[in-house]
Parts: C-alpha cells; structure tokens; sequence
C-alpha cells in the first residue's frame, strides 16, 4: 500500500484488510413451475487497519487509520409466468450500510459510526408481443433515510432477427448515494473535508442501444452504446486554506453531466470445456475532471476451463489513460502508472450437490498500480492511493 504523488514522492505503507461475508438462499417454486420465489440474506463486513510511514517529502508525517465497514440486506424475488408471452416479476429489498471510523495512533480518517439504509421495491413486466419483439417495462421505488424517496422507471425494448442476430434498445433511471466520506467529512495531512450533510444523490438517465449475434456454433458478439445525463454530480470545491491546510467540501454541480461509452464482448467456445471472452470499453464525458479517476479505455481477457464439477481460469483487466490530461492541471505530470495489466486466477470445486469451494489470487504479479483520486493544490500535483497487491481469498458455499 502506497500514497504518492504525480512529482514522484512515495510513502510507503501496511496494513491489514479482514474481509468476510455470508449469504443465505432460499429458492422455492410451483409445481408447475409458474411461479418461482427467492429469498436472500447478505451480511458482509471489512476492517482496515493500515497505517504510511512517512516519505521523501520533508515534514511528512506519519498518517494511520482504522475503520470497519459492515452491509447486510435482506432481499425478496418473485417471478410470475401469467401467460405463455407474459412474465411478472416484483421484488423487496430492505439494505443497511455502515461505517464505523475507529481510534488510530496517527489517525486522520473519518471517525464515528454512520448508516445509510434504504427500503425500495419493484415491479417489472415482460411481454413477447409477437415472436420476434419482446418489450420490458419496469418502475422502482427507492425510500434512502438520507434523501427523499424516488420512483426510478425503466423500459427496453428487443428485436430478434433470427436465432442469430438481435438489438434493444433501452432506458433506465438511476440514483446513486453520497460516501460517508463525502458527507461527513475528514482530514489528511495537507487537506481538511468539511462536511456536507446537505448533499443530494446523483440521479440520471442510462439510454443504450445494442446488438447481439451469435456467429456459427461457438462464437457470441454484443456491442452496445449508452449515452448518460446525469444530474447533481459530486465534486470537491476547494474553499479556502487554514493552519496550511487546504480546505474542500464536497458540493452538489448545477450542470448535468453528459457521459458517453461503447462496450463490445467477443465469446469464444473451444470444445466443450474451454472459453475465452475478450471485452472493450471506452468512456468519456464533456467535464472530465468529474470522472478523473476512471480510465478512458478499458480491456477485459478471461479465459477458463470448466467440467462438471470444477472450473479453473485466469483473467486480466487492463486500463488505459487513467490520468485524463484535460482533467488535470499539469498535463506533464503523469501517475507512475497510468496504464496497467492486472492478472487473476480463480476456481471452484464441487464438493457434492451441497458444497462448493473456491479461491482466488488477485493481482498475482504483484502489480504496483493506481487511479487518481485528487489533484494536490499545495504542491501542483495529482495524488494517488496505490491499489492492493498480491492477495488471496478462500471460500465455501453451502447449498441445502
């Protein structure tokens, strides 16, 4: 774990991240298999206890924090088969998300417990209009303790050509929450958060147009292009300075942000065991410092080997121009990583009908790489927080 910054000043780190969750299913359905309900239980929480010794740059003080972050939901599905070309579906999901800022020898991070919680549900309906047109319509209603309550619509609408070939087109309201960070506020070494109760959720509109096709009897393509509105996006608006710290608050921006992206998937089957999927995604926006820490081109390879009762795989996400020139103010200075590679390993093993084990290696190069978090005004230069290393993770699931 590393903080740095564009000019080349690393400040190495440690720590330790706990991460454990549970997840309880119940599935049951009609004998006929018209209707169909699932009942889900999530709990999951992390701790992070990590600490920076320090760096090149004089006067840089050791910084440490402490924190543990615990989500659980309880969510209801319900799946209805009203007619041979008609499909109901409905659903409830009480959420509660937590954080909890604790005691640390040099600690600068948010302190305090916090909680957001939300109640919503939904109700979507499916219609096959005719053999080839399908059309989804859907309407959820969100009730966040933090916020005032919102109906998000949504709809879409598809055309199969063939056994082939297909396109959509869609629509889709959204709503997305402030951080605890944001709204709370916090303080670093150089820089003082004040906090910002009043800030309102970014809510926007998805529009998306696609394709699919399969190309012989092992090949599957889908390219899609979304075109998103967004309303009152959040960003830092740098107040001031005191005791030579920089002072920010997080404030809510008037002008709609307008984001564009295209994404293509290209699926590969080799016999009956081997797949390979190859992915692309580039995204921009006309105010690229709202989306700075987001690349602009981003790549996906996996490649897995799968038989009854177990999968192998490796997978690799590489992202390009993490740093955005025109959403920085010094477009000479660079991140030590701007484009990187990071590869994963993972599998599962059935046990038996009940039990399944699995495991992953993230990052299993040890790769040193980073997305850019803010732009430091006292010393003119981006900001980083370094991703993890190498780590693994183990699993069971139990099915009864």
């Amino acid at each position: 774990d590393v903080e740095g910054r564009g000019g080349g000043y690393d400040s190495p780190g440690s720590g330790v991240f706990r991460y454990n969750t549970i997840t309880a299913i119940w599935n049951s359905k009609a004998e006929d298999n018209k209707w169909v309900n699932s009942l889900a239980f999530y709990k999951g929480s992390l701790l992070n206890d990590r600490e920076v010794l320090g760096g090149d740059r004089p006067g840089t003080k050791n910084w440490s924090e402490k924190s543990r972050s615990e989500t659980w939901s309880l969510t209801n599905r319900y799946y209805n088969q009203l007619t041979d070309n008609n499909r109901l579906s409905a659903g409830v999901e009480l959420y509660n998300s937590s954080f909890n800022g604790l005691p640390s020898p040099y600690g600068n991070n948010l302190q305090g417990k916090y909680t957001l919680k939300e109640r919503s549900v939904y109700l979507q309906d499916e219609w096959n209009i005719t053999d080839k047109l399908k059309f989804t319509a859907g309407v959820r209603y969100a009730d966040p303790d933090i916020a005032d309550s919102r109906v998000l619509p949504s709809f879409a609408l598809g055309y199969s050509f063939n056994e082939n070939a297909m396109m959509y087109i869609s629509s889709k309201d959204y709503m997305t929450y402030p951080t605890f960070s944001w709204m709370h506020g916090w303080t670093t070494s150089t820089s003082v958060y004040r906090p910002a109760p009043g800030l309102k959720p970014q809510t926007g509109t998805t529009n998306e147009i696609g394709a699919k096709f399969k190309i012989g009897n092992s090949v599957y393509w889908d390219i899609a292009y979304y075109d998103r509105r967004q309303k009152d996006s959040i960003s830092a608006v740098k107040l001031g300075s005191s005791g030579g710290r920089d002072v920010y608050m997080y404030q809510n921006v008037e002008n709609p942000l307008h984001i564009k992206g295209l994404e293509t998937n290209l699926v590969k089957k080799f016999g009956e065991h081997v797949t390979a999927t190859l992915g692309y995604n580039h995204l921009s926006a006309d105010r690229e410092n709202l989306i700075s820490n987001m690349a602009r081109d981003t790549f996906s390879i996996d490649l897995r080997y799968k038989q009854k009762d177990y999968n192998v795989g490796i997978s690799g996400l590489g992202r390009y121009d993490i740093a955005r020139a025109n959403a920085l103010i010094n477009s000479d200075i660079k991140l030590p990583q701007p484009d990187f590679w990071v590869w994963n390993l993972y599998g599962n093993y059935n046990v038996n009908r009940s039990v399944k084990v699995w495991a992953k290696v993230n990052n299993i190069f040890d790769k040193f790489y980073m997305f850019t978090p803010e732009w430091d005004t006292k010393f003119n230069e981006p900001r980083y927080y370094s991703k993890p290393g190498r780590n693994f993770l183990i699993g069971v699931e139990y099915t009864f």
